[in-house]
C-alpha cells in the first residue's frame, strides 16, 4: 500500500511516522476522499494502545501518479512480529500484551471503525519504563483504502489487486460478506494463538498447540459464524486471564492444603470453619433506631461510621466506605442484594434502642452468600459507659472472620480515642453531621467536633475529624475565606502530635498541599498519601487518583477504580473515575464508565468533555440545554458553553464568550479554575487564536493542571501544535511531567 519513513516535523519540533499511500491514477480521486473521511475520524481515537494519526496531505510522486500522506505517532521499537520470530511467549507474557492489543481495538470499534487486518506486523512493542506498551497500527489507513461495500482486499497499484493478509482473514473476509467488530476478535483469536505457540490454527480448527484452559474460548472467537463469537475483545482476553488465573487459584489452594497439614489445622478446614476470601470485603450497614425518636438518630449514624472507621484499620480487611453504606439506612432489602451491589461477602447489621435510661446495642456479622449469621452479640450499656463498643465490635468481627490481630493491631484499633463520655457524645454527633456533607451540616459538624476538643483537649480524632471538616468546607463551600484552611492546617497537625498513627490527618495534609494554598505541591501530597497507605492501605485512594491525574500519570485510573471498589456509591469517587479516564485522554473509556456510573440525570454531564472529542457534539449539545432535574449543576458552565460553539464551528459566538472571560469575567470559583481556564485553551485553539490558547494553557498549569499528558494528545488542541509557544510550554513541561511519571509508575 505504501512505505513508511521515520520523519522530522519542522512545525512541531517533533519525530513523527509519515506514511506514503499510491494509487492508480484512475482510482485516485475516490480513494483518497475515502482515506481523508477516514483519516478525520481515526484523529479522534486517543488511546495509549492505538497508534495516534495526526494529519492527512496528497501531492505526486516522481512518477506524476497521486500519492498520500498521513502522518502519525512515531513508535520506536519493534513489532509483535519481529519479536515472534525468534519464540514464542509464554501465556503469563502474551496475556498483559493480549489485554492491550483487546483495548486498542475496543477503543477502534468504540469510534465506529473496523481494523480489517489486525496482524502482529501491525502491532508495535514500545519499551516504557521497563514494560511493553502494545499499540495497534494502520487501523484508519486499512479500512480506507479497501474498497466501499463487502470489497476486503487491499486496493494497491493495480486496481482490484488484492495484497491483504490472507492468513489472519476471517471466513467473513474471504467470502467477501459484511465485516463486523467481530472479524477483527477472530483475528486477535489467531494472534493469541501464534503469540504462545509459534503457529496458526489449521484449517480445521485444531488448537493443540495452545494451553488447554484456552482452547475453548478460542474456539468461540474463531467460529465461522460471527455471532457466535464475542461481542468485544476484552471479554475474550478476559476469559483467557481467566483459565489462566484460575490454575493460579487451584495451586494456592494446594499449598494451603498442605500448610494446613502441616499445621494440624485439617480438621477446622474440612469443617468449614475458615472463611472464604470475599468474606474479607465488608460492608457496615447503618444501625436501625428501634426507639428515642429522630433526635437519637445521630447516635446510630455516628455509630456506625465509627464502627466503620476501627474496622478499616484492620489491614486485612477491605471496609466498603460510609458514603455508599449510607444510603441502606432504613430498608428492607435482602441482604444478598445489597451485598451483591457493594461487591462484599459479608455484612454487619445492628439496631440500637434507648429505654429506661439505658442503651441496648445489638449486631450481627452476616455471611451475604448463604446469610448465615457468623457472630452477634448485645450490648446493654449506661449511656455513660460505650466508648469501647466499637473496638469491641471490631475486635469481635476479626475473629469471627478468623483475623489473627497482632498487638498492633489492637494497638491501631485504640489510637486517637477518648475517655470522656460527654466528648465522645459530641464527636459521634458530628460524624452524623458530616456524612451529609452539605454546608450547613459541615457547620454543624464542626461545631460538635470543637465541643469534643475542648471537653478532651488530647482526643486526636476528634482533632482530625474537625480538620478534615474544616477542609472540605474550606475547599468546597467557602473557597473565598482562607480562615478555614488555617484552621483545618492547624487541627490536622495537632492530631498528627497527639497520635502519629493516624491516616486521616495525612490524607487531609496531601490535600492541602495540592492545592493554591500550598502552591499545588504534588511531591508532598504524594508523600502524605503514601504515609496514609501505611497506616490503612485503603486510605487516600481517591485523593491520589485526582493529584496524579491533574498532572497527567496514567496510574491515575488505577487509583480511582481501586477508590470506586471501596465506595461505589460516592458521587465523588464516580466524578474522579471518570475525569481520571479524561484526563489521562482516554476519552472513549471515559465517556464509558460515565454511562456506566450514572444513577441519575446528572450524572451524564460527566461525559459531556469527552463527548466533545470523540464526535458526539449533538449528544453533547442536547446534553448541556437540557436542564438537570437533580439541580446538582443547575447550569452549564459557560466555558463549556464556549468550548460547544467552537467545536460546533460557530467561532464568532466562541469568540465572544472567551473575550468576556479574558476581559476578567469570573471563572469556576477556587479549586476549579483551572478546568476553565483548559477550557478557554481548547477553545481559543479551535477559533484559530493560538497565542490566546497558550496563554490559557500556561495559566491551567500554573494553578494546579499541569497535565502534559493531556495537553499533548488532546485533539482539540491539535490546530495550535505548530505554534512556537505551544511548543515552548510542553518543552517546559516535560521533565518535571517525566520524573514524576518515574516516581510514580
Amino acid at each position: 500500500m505504501g512505505e513508511v519513513y521515520e520523519a522530522r516535523d519542522l512545525r512541531l519540533h517533533a519525530t513523527v511516522a509519515l506514511k506514503t499511500v499510491r494509487t492508480s491514477s484512475t482510482a485516485a480521486p475516490e480513494l483518497l476522499e475515502r482515506l481523508r473521511r477516514e483519516v478525520q475520524l481515526a484523529r479522534v481515537v486517543t488511546h495509549p494502545n492505538v497508534c495516534r494519526v495526526f494529519d492527512f496531505h496528497e501531492g505526486s510522486g516522481p512518477d506524476e501518479k497521486p500519492v498520500a500522506f498521513v502522518t502519525m505517532e512515531y513508535l520506536d521499537g519493534e513489532t509483535l512480529a519481529e519479536r515472534l520470530a525468534s519464540a514464542p511467549l509464554p501465556p503469563r507474557e502474551a496475556i498483559p500484551l493480549l489485554e492491550q492489543m483487546a483495548e486498542g481495538l475496543a477503543a477502534i470499534h468504540a469510534r465506529g471503525l473496523i481494523h480489517r487486518d489486525f496482524k502482529p506486523g501491525n502491532v508495535m512493542l514500545v519499551h516504557e519504563g521497563g514494560e511493553l506498551r502494545a499499540v495497534v497500527t494502520d487501523f484508519g489507513i486499512a479500512r480506507a483504502a479497501r474498497g466501499s461495500g463487502n470489497h476486503t482486499g487491499w486496493v494497491g497499484t493495480e486496481e482490484g489487486a488484492v495484497i491483504g493478509s490472507p492468513a489472519y482473514m476471517s471466513p467473513e473476509q474471504r467470502q467477501g460478506s459484511e465485516v463486523t467488530a467481530r472479524t477483527d476478535i477472530h483475528a486477535l483469536a489467531l494472534v493469541a494463538c501464534e503469540m504462545v505457540s509459534g503457529r496458526l490454527p489449521s484449517e480445521s480448527g485444531v488448537l493443540d498447540h495452545v494451553p488447554r484452559a484456552w482452547a475453548p474460548a478460542l474456539r468461540r472467537a474463531l467460529d465461522a459464524d460471527p455471532e457466535r463469537r464475542p461481542a468485544d475483545p476484552r471479554a475474550l482476553v478476559a476469559t483467557l486471564e481467566g483459565g489462566k488465573r484460575r490454575r493460579r487459584r487451584l495451586a494456592a489452594g494446594v499449598t494451603l492444603a498442605v500448610a494446613l497439614v502441616a499445621a494440624g489445622a485439617v480438621t477446622m478446614a474440612l469443617r468449614g470453619r475458615t472463611p472464604r476470601a470475599d468474606r474479607l470485603a465488608i460492608a457496615v450497614l447503618p444501625l436501625a433506631n428501634l426507639g428515642g425518636g429522630p433526635d437519637s438518630d445521630y447516635f446510630g449514624d455516628g455509630l456506625t461510621e465509627d464502627i466503620n472507621t476501627q474496622l478499616t484499620k484492620m489491614r486485612t480487611l477491605h471496609v466498603i466506605a460510609r458514603g455508599s453504606t449510607r444510603p441502606y439506612k432504613g430498608t428492607t432489602r435482602p441482604l444478598r442484594e445489597i451485598a451483591q451491589e457493594l461487591g462484599v461477602g459479608t455484612l454487619l447489621e445492628g439496631s440500637i434502642r434507648r429505654a429506661g435510661g439505658r442503651i441496648r446495642i445489638t449486631a450481627q456479622l452476616i455471611d451475604a452468600g448463604t446469610e448465615r449469621q457468623l457472630w452477634a452479640e448485645t450490648y446493654d450499656r449506661d449511656p455513660r459507659d460505650v466508648l469501647d463498643v466499637q473496638t469491641d465490635v471490631a475486635s469481635k468481627v476479626a475473629a469471627a472472620l478468623a483475623l489473627r490481630l497482632t498487638e498492633a493491631d489492637g494497638a491501631r484499633l485504640r489510637r486517637g480515642t477518648t475517655s470522656n463520655p460527654e466528648a465522645y457524645d459530641f464527636y459521634l454527633k458530628g460524624i452524623a453531621h458530616a456524612g451529609n456533607g452539605s454546608g450547613k451540616e459541615l457547620r454543624a459538624a464542626m461545631s460538635d467536633f470543637e465541643h469534643a476538643v475542648a471537653l478532651d483537649p488530647g482526643y486526636a480524632l476528634a482533632h482530625a475529624e474537625v480538620g478534615d471538616a474544616y477542609l472540605r468546607y474550606g475547599l468546597y463551600n467557602d473557597a473565598e475565606d482562607p480562615q478555614w484552611i488555617d484552621r483545618a492546617r492547624s487541627s490536622v497537625n495537632r492530631a498528627l502530635e497527639l497520635e502519629p498513627g493516624l491516616a486521616l490527618p495525612h490524607v487531609a495534609l496531601g490535600q492541602l498541599l495540592f492545592s493554591r494554598y500550598s502552591g499545588w505541591d504534588f511531591d508532598g501530597a504524594m508523600k502524605e498519601f503514601a504515609r496514609a497507605r501505611a497506616l490503612e492501605p485503603d486510605s487516600a485512594h481517591i485523593w491520589a487518583a485526582s493529584v496524579m491525574g491533574h498532572v497527567g500519570l496514567e496510574p491515575a485510573v488505577r487509583e480511582a477504580e481501586l477508590a470506586l471498589k471501596l465506595n461505589p456509591r460516592g458521587t465523588l469517587v464516580r466524578l474522579v473515575t471518570v475525569l481520571a479516564y479524561e484526563w489521562t485522554a482516554r476519552f472513549n473509556e471515559a465517556l464509558s464508565r460515565s454511562r456506566e456510573l450514572a444513577e441519575r440525570p446528572s450524572d451524564r454531564l460527566r461525559g459531556l468533555p469527552s463527548m466533545l472529542r470523540v464526535g458526539r457534539l449533538d449528544e453533547a449539545v442536547a446534553l448541556a440545554e437540557t436542564p438537570d432535574p437533580d439541580e446538582v449543576f443547575p447550569e452549564t458552565p459557560d466555558t463549556t458553553r464556549a468550548l460547544i460553539l467552537a467545536v460546533a464551528g460557530k467561532k464568532d459566538e466562541a469568540a465572544f464568550l472567551a473575550k468576556l472571560f479574558a476581559g476578567g469575567y469570573p471563572l469556576e470559583p477556587g479549586e476549579w479554575a483551572h478546568h476553565s481556564m483548559y477550557e478557554l485553551a481548547c477553545t481559543e485553539s479551535l477559533i484559530g487564536h493560538p497565542t490566546e490558547a497558550v496563554g490559557w494553557l500556561r495559566k491551567a498549569a500554573e494553578s494546579g493542571f499541569p497535565n502534559y499528558l493531556l495537553f499533548s494528545r488532546d485533539p482539540l488542541l491539535d490546530p495550535i501544535r505548530s505554534d512556537p509557544g505551544f511548543v515552548q510550554l510542553m518543552a517546559e513541561l516535560r521533565p518535571r511531567w517525566e520524573r514524576w511519571k518515574a516516581d510514580h509508575p
